[in-house]
């Protein structure tokens, strides 16, 4: 058994050479990763719940840079229009409604 175990790569081998090569390729780069690409394509997330959570989850995405929010499904009409109202004090297009199936 003990044959096997030394010839497969443990989880703390895996992880330091992980951190190693992570690091050797930020000391090396001279420039961040993310300011090589500092357009990024935007990111479109639809929201199935538009309720008290889903407001929240959607204010809280609308913060970063990117976030697109092309569609909203929801049961109630109320918290769809009030998720509109939020997308469109962020300048976000108007998006897709979906209230049944």
């Amino acid at each position: 058994m003990d044959d096997h175990r030394d010839k497969t790569l443990r989880r703390r081998e895996f992880v330091e050479g992980g951190v190693g090569a992570a690091l050797a390729l930020t000391a090396t780069s001279g420039f961040s990763i993310l300011s090589a690409n500092p357009e990024p394509e935007p990111v479109r997330v639809g929201f199935i719940g538009t309720g008290n959570r889903g407001r929240s989850l959607l204010n809280t995405l609308l913060a970063l840079p990117g976030i697109k929010v092309p569609a909203l499904c929801d049961i109630d009409p109320e918290a769809i229009g009030k998720a509109k109202a939020i997308l469109k004090e962020a300048e976000q297009p108007e998006p897709e409604a979906y209230t049944e199936n």
